[in-house]
C-alpha cells in the first residue's frame, strides 16, 4: 500500500479528525519505532542484538501504550465539576 492510497483511507475513516492529535502526538514514537527496525536490520543478526531490539522495541511500545492511555483519559475529562463527583 502506498501514501497515496493510505492518505484517503485514513481521511475516510470516520474517526480520523477526532484522533488527528493523538496521531501527531504518537508520530515521534512511531518514527523512533521505524528508526530501531532499520538500524536492527542494516547489522548483523545475532542473538544479542535481537535481544536488544527486543528490550528497546517494548520501551518504546510501552511509551505509545502510555501515550495513548493519557490522550483518551485526558479527553475523558468533563469540564462540568459537578459530574465529576458524580
Amino acid at each position: 500500500m502506498t501514501l497515496s492510497t493510505i492518505c484517503p483511507l485514513l481521511l475516510a475513516t470516520p474517526f480520523a479528525a477526532s484522533l488527528l492529535e493523538l496521531t501527531v502526538e504518537l508520530l515521534p514514537l512511531i518514527t523512533k519505532v521505524g528508526l530501531r527496525i532499520v538500524a536492527f536490520r542494516r547489522h548483523t543478526i545475532t542473538p544479542a542484538a535481537s535481544h536488544a531490539f527486543e528490550q528497546d522495541l517494548q520501551k518504546l511500545l510501552r511509551d505509545i501504550g502510555r501515550v495513548i492511555v493519557r490522550w483518551v483519559y485526558n479527553h475523558l475529562e468533563t469540564a462540568d465539576l459537578k459530574q465529576a463527583l458524580i
